[in-house]
């Protein structure tokens, strides 16, 4: 009970917030009209003068740039939250051995992410370029997971292909916010960003139960996994309609 009570306060007073919160000096039901017009003479200069006269927090969804970013952040979620999750499990699947040396082979993964991780984000700095930096990494994660459900019974092979297949995935998580301020303004990236991890982070409940609902219903336990492939192959698709130039 307790922790349901944790789970859902966030959600509630993230209601309350938005109900109550005021969008801006100049809606502010607590100021008087002297001091609203203060506040905004003041900004002017350095803000409010430069920002768009719609800029309510839904307003920015209007965007097609954040409506992909949501749907490349789903995809992501799904394939963070599902090999994450799930990697000992599926380690377990391919490597048949004692539970203490799956622990050690579940950290291989994580190993090869580091040195991954590395050298996609500097080719990212170094060419200044993120579109292909992040949807190379998505469609690796499909094809690792396809090859990983079709040899699944080469132990070390699948392994391999799983740790590929987790260190693309870590690429994606470390380069997606990467993305928005190169498309939002200023004054649209707090709510821009907002609406792009709370909406996409809803796939991070898509991947862990739906890969665990598939091993519980179908024949193959790693059938899963072709869930998250489709997911991640979708990502690399949606991040390539992305502008290529900064606006």
């Amino acid at each position: 009970m307790d922790v349901s009570y944790r789970s859902a306060s966030p959600i509630l007073f993230g209601v309350i917030v938005l109900a109550r919160l005021d969008d801006g000096p100049q809606t502010a039901r607590w100021l008087t009209p002297a001091q609203r017009d203060e506040i905004v003479s003041a900004l002017r200069p350095s803000n409010t003068g430069s920002m768009p006269a719609d800029n309510g927090i839904f307003s920015v969804l209007r965007q097609r740039v954040v409506r992909i970013m949501i749907v490349i952040c789903f995809c992501q979620a799904v394939c963070n939250y599902g090999i994450v999750f799930w990697i000992p499990t599926l380690v377990a699947q391919v490597v048949h051995t004692t539970p203490a040396t799956i622990g050690f082979y579940t950290a291989i993964p994580f190993l090869a992410s580091i040195a991954v991780m590395t050298l996609n984000a500097w080719s990212s700095d170094r060419h200044a370029e993120r579109r292909w930096h992040l949807a190379i990494p998505l469609a690796t994660v499909a094809a690792s997971l396809v090859a990983g459900f079709f040899l699944q019974s080469y132990g070390l092979v699948a392994l391999c292909l799983l740790s590929v297949a987790l260190a693309a995935t870590l690429c994606v998580t470390s380069m997606i916010f990467t993305l928005p301020g190169l498309f939002l303004r200023e004054s649209e990236l707090g709510s821009g960003l907002a609406w792009i991890n709370s909406l996409g982070a809803l796939g991070g409940l898509l991947g862990p139960y739906g890969i665990g609902w598939m091993r519980d219903h179908l024949a193959n336990p790693m059938a899963g996994l072709l869930l998250v492939a489709a997911c991640a192959l979708m990502g690399a698709a949606v991040t390539l309609l992305l502008p290529v130039h900064r606006n």
